[in-house]
Parts: structure tokens; C-alpha cells; sequence
């Protein structure tokens, strides 16, 4: 892209930017010219941007996997993504490093990404698709952007590591009860209210952790989930962001939720004024979990304490997740209808939903064929 200022009488300083240096830093081409003329003028930019670009391609062309994946990749892309995808990059970046890092990008060939699925392999280590996923987002850039032509990875087979389904784990209606009876023998206010928002309202541990006092509305009973609350491990902070698949929902409160949230939302309103000036004010409004000072609390440390709370109780421990995954089985074993049950968990695509909780248990088939019975 080219600029120019006009310097003094008939004399230009155009500029032709390429884009930025090993340090991150704009590198730009520029001229002073003398142009009589608007045509003379527009005939110097022209040349200037000509000779910019063979100085861009050079840069290019010899560009490496690391500096593309640090000076163009990073800031250009992954730092638009969400958290959780952004510590996933993290999670891969040294193994990519470490076997492309050097290369030049122009120069990576198929051959070269199944070398690294087999070393990948040899060392005992996993996660192919999520690699595979991260390659080819990588290479699409840089074909997007010009830098190379093809994109290597979609001529090699896509990779997948070897595993097995992972059983969707919830707890039974009678565990429900002894869990909320145990969380109102002792359990913290806090705890009690996080767990209820997870099992009657299917909500997610960071959407939880990211509610305001805002987004609870006591006058007609719904909860607005806008939020979720994430930390990333590159900024080592806490970050609030969008919801899992950007949309807004609002749902119902139950009515055995309804008068323990108004009474913990008056207790944290009281808190904010006793705590004063040590009290930190949010853009987002007030916390509806927070520590002593109104900052969030931390998704981890809700997870610790759900842990904790579990191996005091005579119940088998199942992660804070697996809340939501009892709250939706719950519904659809007492007749819910699939389409509320995805609206209810803000489940972008219906087959998830159903992919998910509608698998047929042996009881299920066992009354399934008393049919039978009454035929015979």
C-alpha cells in the first residue's frame, strides 16, 4: 500500500509499506521524488511499489517457519482466537517449532509434515488432529497472504490419534439429591449457588464464573449468559470474553433457585459497600463470584473446590463439567424436548445435543422390548 506528502514544491516523499521486521517492527520503502505533474507522480509511486514488492518477496521467500509463526501468524491471527484455542496453539508451539522452526516455509513439502506426524508417533506422544488442525490453519494463512502457493498440509491424510470415545459421566437424580442436601449442612453460600446455577441451569464453569449481577433479572426470573470467563496461559491473566459460540441466551431460573440468588445477590451488593476503596470496579459491572477485593473468581479455583467438596461426601467425584452433563441427561430421562434441552446448554448445532445425551442405555432396550412380551 502506498502514501505520499507533498515536502515542498514539487517535491514528494512517498511511502510503500511491507509489512514488519524481524523485531515486529513497520517496515516501510520511501523516496523523495520530483514530479511535475500528477502523472509524473503517480508514474514514481508505481515504480516505488514495483521495486517494494521484489524487496517483500525476497523477505518472504526466505522467511522461516518460526519468524512466520511468531512475527506474522501470531499477531495477525491467533491473537484474534479465543482463549481456549490460543492455549491450545501454546500447548502445540514448541513440538512445531522444533521440527519446522528452521525451515523455510516456502520449502515445506508434504513429505516434511508426515515426517513429523511419524516422529510424533515415535516419541509416544498424541493429539494428531489437534496438530493437524493447527498445521493446516498455519499453511492456509500463509497462502492466503500470498507468502506460498499451496498449502502442504491438505495433500497428506489427515492424522488422528488413536482413542476411545469418552463416556459422557453425570450423576443420577438420587445423587443430585445428596449433593444438595450435603451443600446445605455446611457447604460455603458460594459453592452451594455455583453448583445449582451448573445442575438446574446447564450452565458452563466459565459462564458461571463470568456472571454480573447485571445479568440476573429477579423480575422476570432469567439469567442473560453474555459472558465466559476463561484464563489464558500465553497473557498468564484472567480474560472475559464472549461465550463459547458468540450468541447470547437467556434462561429461566428455577424456583428453588430463585430466593437463594436474590439473598446472594444482596450479600454481595452489602460486601462491595463494607469493602470500600478495596472493592475493584469491572467495566462489566459487579461480580456476581469474586474474592475480597470484587475480582473474579478464578475457574480453577471453583474446580478445587467442587473437588474438595466431592471427597468429603460417599459420592464417586465427577469434574464440575460433569454438572452440565447431568443437568441435560436429567432432562432428556424426564421427557424434555431435544430442542429445549439445546437452547437450555446454547448448543450452536442440535446434533451435538443430540449426539451427546440420546444414547440407549441396556435398560432402555430391555423396556423396549417388553413389547414383545405383550404380543406373545
Amino acid at each position: 500500500m502506498a502514501s505520499y506528502k507533498q515536502i515542498g514544491e514539487n517535491k514528494y516523499k512517498i511511502y510503500v509499506e511491507l509489512g514488519y521486521d524481524d523485531n515486529g517492527k513497520r517496515i516501510r520503502k520511501t523516496k523523495t521524488v520530483t514530479a511535475k505533474s500528477e502523472r509524473a507522480l503517480k508514474k514514481a509511486i508505481t515504480e516505488l511499489e514495483v521495486e517494494a514488492r521484489e524487496t517483500r518477496d525476497i523477505y518472504f521467500e526466505n522467511i522461516t517457519f518460526k519468524k512466520f509463526y511468531e512475527e506474522q501468524f501470531e499477531p495477525l491471527y491467533l491473537d484474534k482466537l479465543k482463549v481456549n484455542t490460543r492455549n491450545r496453539y501454546k500447548m502445540q508451539k514448541n513440538y512445531l517449532i522444533d521440527f519446522f522452526g528452521e525451515m523455510q516455509l516456502i520449502k515445506i513439502k508434504p513429505l516434511h509434515i508426515e515426517r513429523f506426524f511419524d516422529r510424533e508417533q515415535k516419541n509416544g506422544r498424541k493429539s494428531f488432529s489437534t496438530k493437524f488442525s493447527s498445521l493446516q490453519s498455519i499453511f492456509e494463512r500463509a497462502v492466503e497472504w500470498e507468502i506460498i502457493e499451496n498449502n502442504p498440509v491438505k495433500k497428506v491424510k489427515t492424522k488422528k490419534s488413536e482413542k476411545r470415545k469418552r463416556k459422557i459421566q453425570s450423576y443420577s437424580e438420587e445423587q443430585v439429591r445428596i449433593i444438595f442436601k450435603k451443600l446445605g449442612e455446611g457447604a460455603s453460600r458460594k459453592l452451594s449457588l455455583q453448583v445449582k446455577l451448573a445442575v438446574l441451569c446447564g450452565m458452563r464453569l466459565g459462564e458461571i464464573a463470568g456472571l454480573t449481577t447485571d445479568d440476573i433479572d429477579l423480575i422476570n426470573n432469567t439469567i442473560t449468559i453474555s459472558k465466559n470467563l476463561q484464563y489464558s496461559k500465553i497473557e498468564r491473566k484472567i480474560v472475559i470474553e464472549s461465550t463459547k459460540t458468540d450468541q447470547i441466551r437467556k434462561i429461566g431460573i428455577p424456583k428453588e433457585l430463585y430466593n437463594e440468588i436474590k439473598a446472594y445477590i444482596l450479600s454481595q451488593k452489602e460486601f462491595k459497600l463494607q469493602m470500600g476503596e478495596l472493592w475493584k470496579d469491572s467495566e462489566y459491572g459487579i461480580f456476581l463470584f469474586t474474592n475480597e477485593y470484587g475480582l473474579p473468581n478464578n475457574r480453577e479455583n471453583i474446580q478445587s473446590q467442587w473437588r474438595r467438596f466431592v471427597q468429603k461426601i460417599d459420592l464417586p467425584y465427577i469434574n464440575f463439567h460433569g454438572l452440565r452433563h447431568t443437568c441435560a441427561t436429567l432432562l432428556i430421562k424426564n421427557g424434555a424436548n431435544i430442542n429445549v434441552v439445546q437452547d437450555l446448554l446454547g448448543h450452536a448445532d442440535i446434533r451435538m445435543t443430540i449426539n451427546q445425551y440420546t444414547h440407549t442405555t441396556t435398560d432402555d432396550i430391555q423396556k423396549a422390548l417388553e413389547i414383545f412380551d405383550k404380543i406373545f
